[in-house]
């Protein structure tokens, strides 16, 4: 089997189609409205408007009642990427949403996810942002020209000042390095090849790759993919790039990390027959986690989302009996229950986040298990 991440017609239809949705005032507006930073109550209030208006204007539109939920889905899931992209640019912009709002806007791609590059590039030409500022995002989504070009309006005390903020990531520290000694572009060196920023930072992994020669991409990426701890947007752009024999031996190697990249939407459309391949690559404990995720990202949603709870109920029926057996025996069964038997009107999250509580309870010390949780609620 070979894993391929391009998104089929009829999902790129349903993202030209949710864009124009996002971008009517009314939803824009909504949108403005939703406070970055933890997940407040009043958010979920955002989110469930957000999602009344998505359906009327879908409704509107006389699409097939599939098509409906594709695309109410793709609406859904861009707003959420639009808010993550917020978040992300508030950490570096004083007065992000000032910048970031209704009257700027974002790029995509044919998928339905935000095209960072073109949407960074149009936010930091932006001259009335601070230049510090504008040269830290372009250097963390590594826009070489742009950072250069920035890095030199920078006065010197900028200059100085800038690595040694807590704040400063060591990818920027990276870039401020390089033009500290003169150079304009990155020198592909062992420490750059090894660096643990190319197993979360796809700009970087991008860039870097793209400077090694044609021969050394698919075995350096290979390396990257096996790695234990990297990034779904890393994993997923390895597997787009390596050929099906290397794509096998990281089935074999990181079969939840597969899975997990599978379960990341726009790719959910691929689960089930990724699934059905890596059967015998998965443990009976792998099982349980990918259950564990699942149960988590239907937790973590603000809105509805009906596909993942498909997708679970799809996951389970088809697991082995053994593997079934297993889990009734752990600590996930509880919750588990609570989203198989539930309806399709009826999106479980509250009596879901309550069951994962009491089930961890039993294993865990009265309080760890509601920080866990917390914790993992607001990943």
């Amino acid at each position: 089997m070979s894993v391929n991440f391009v998104p089929n017609l009829q999902m790129m239809a349903c993202v030209q189609t949710a864009i124009p949705i996002l971008n009517i005032s009314e939803m824009q507006d909504l949108i403005d409205s939703y406070s970055l930073g933890f997940k407040l109550s009043q958010n979920m209030e955002v989110c469930t408007m957000i999602e009344k208006t998505a359906v009327e204007k879908i409704l509107s539109l006389g699409l097939a009642t599939s098509l409906q939920m594709m695309v109410k889905n793709c609406v859904m899931n861009m707003f959420s990427q639009i808010i993550e992209c917020k978040n992300t640019y508030s950490l570096v912009l004083t007065g992000c949403s000032n910048h970031v709002n209704k009257n700027f806007k974002f790029f995509w791609k044919h998928d339905g996810t935000v095209d960072q590059m073109m949407t960074v590039k149009a936010l930091i030409e932006n001259k009335d942002l601070n230049v510090k500022e504008r040269f830290v995002l372009a250097s963390r989504f590594c826009l070489a020209d742009d950072a250069l070009c920035l890095w030199k309006n920078m006065i010197e005390t900028q200059k100085f000042f800038t690595p040694l903020e807590l704040e400063c990531q060591p990818l920027v520290k990276l870039w401020i390095e390089m033009y500290e000694e003169g150079s304009v572009c990155m020198k592909i060196t062992p420490k750059i090849l090894g660096s643990s920023i190319l197993q979360s930072n796809i700009c970087m992994l991008r860039h870097v790759t793209k400077m090694l020669p044609y021969e050394r991409q698919r075995p350096y990426l290979l390396s990257i993919a096996l790695k234990g701890e990297i990034s779904i947007d890393v994993m997923a752009f390895c597997l787009s790039q390596l050929d099906k024999s290397d794509q096998e031996i990281v089935f074999k190697n990181s079969t939840i990390k597969v899975l997990q990249c599978a379960l990341t939407w726009p790719y959910q459309s691929m689960f089930k027959n990724v699934a059905d391949y890596l059967w015998t690559n998965l443990s009976k404990e792998g099982f349980c986690d990918i259950l564990w995720l699942i149960l988590l990202k239907i937790m973590h949603q603000e809105w509805s989302d009906f596909r993942l709870i498909e997708i679970l109920k799809e996951f389970w029926f088809e697991s082995p009996a053994h593997f079934k057996e297993h889990a009734k025996q752990q600590s996930i069964y509880e919750p588990l229950k609570i989203v198989l038997n539930c309806g399709m009107e009826y999106f479980p999250i509250y009596a879901l986040s309550e069951a994962c509580i009491q089930s961890m309870e039993k294993f865990l010390p009265k309080n760890l298990s509601r920080i866990i949780l917390g914790c993992l609620y607001l990943i």
